[in-house]
């Protein structure tokens, strides 16, 4: 009983270790992608509103 008492906190700690990486990394991963979505919308607006500029010019 003592050791399994003294194996537990190293074990909930490397279990804990373990959960906050992944859930690190997966919310990461959704943050990025967010990120990149965006970024990609605003890139086509930009573009957009060129391309039509450049249209209005000519």
């Amino acid at each position: 009983m003592l050791k399994f008492l003294s194996w537990l906190p190293i074990t909930l700690f490397v279990a804990g270790l373990v959960v906050i990486d992944v859930g690190l990394f997966f919310w990461s991963t959704i943050i990025g992608l967010i990120f990149a979505g965006l970024s990609a919308i605003f890139m086509g607006l930009i573009f957009g509103q060129a391309i039509k500029q450049l249209k209005g010019e000519q």
